[in-house]
């Protein structure tokens, strides 16, 4: 196989030229050419292995989603970024002739794709939740004539959508220094920090386009903000922490003395 080709292709061709070699006779009587080793083998298992962690990541993600944000439709709206972040990242792939491998797709953090969707979906369902544009939106008129439910759903994402888009352009700068990889080294991270590239670019653009059109859909326009039973738990946690530290003005000890005021 030459250098950057595709194996399962260059695998069958070599299997038919052997089956094309032991069946035309020109081996001598009773000589045959087995099979030792069959790098499909290893290709198969590796498929399965990505395709697994694909479909269980997706199902994990929804059902987190699902228990922390205590609404099966924002779950599922939030979960619907993965999908077309993969698609989104495969396609590119497919186009510039690059592999979709184990170190490619399989390295993919579901967390970090699902970001920037799980910040719109809580804006626009808090939105819709207190019924009323917040912090002067209402002043921000909304295009094509929306009214009603739209409307709220376009404020609520115009709110978010610059802090959305530096904080991916932020994770995506981080992986320029693999891009300039070369050696062994280039071979094992660039094909996933290209594919990490292209998944939160799928990401972003399913937030900023397709999370809005689902919640459109999918969300009511009176909805009700639920704390969920882990949530509870864990503010009546984190709450009598907040109130000890900044009652007890931890924070001064790290700070020089100069940058706080005599009393």
């Amino acid at each position: 196989m030459r250098r950057g080709q595709q194996s399962l292709p260059t695998i069958r061709r070599v299997e038919a030229d052997v089956e094309k070699i032991n069946t035309s006779g020109i081996l001598p009587p009773g000589v045959h050419i087995e099979r030792i080793y069959d790098r499909s083998d290893l290709i198969n298992l590796t498929t399965h292995t990505v395709l697994f962690n694909l479909v269980f990541g997706m199902i994990l993600v929804f059902f987190v989603q699902w228990i922390f944000l205590g609404d099966l439709r924002s779950a599922i709206i939030v979960s619907s970024t993965i999908p077309f972040a993969l698609f989104f990242a495969i396609g590119i792939l497919v186009l510039r002739g690059e592999s979709a491998n184990l170190l490619s797709v399989g390295a993919i953090d579901f967390g970090l794709i699902v970001d920037a969707s799980v910040i719109m979906v809580e804006n626009i369902f808090r939105h819709l939740a207190e019924g009323a544009p917040l912090n002067g939106a209402a002043a921000t008129p909304a295009p094509f004539g929306l009214r009603g439910k739209l409307a709220t759903i376009f404020r609520a994402a115009a709110e978010v959508n610059r802090a959305i888009f530096f904080s991916a352009a932020i994770i995506i700068v981080g992986f320029i220094p693999l891009f300039t990889l070369s050696g062994v080294e280039g071979h094992i991270f660039s094909p996933m920090a290209k594919t990490y590239a292209y998944a939160l670019a799928g990401a972003l653009l399913a937030t900023f386009t397709v999370v809005p059109a689902l919640c459109a859909f999918l969300l009511h326009d009176r909805v009700r903000e639920t704390e969920t039973i882990i949530v509870g738990i864990l503010r009546r946690i984190y709450t009598p922490l907040v109130e000890f530290a900044v009652a007890h003005e931890f924070w001064h000890l790290l700070q020089p003395a100069y940058y706080w005021p005599s009393r």
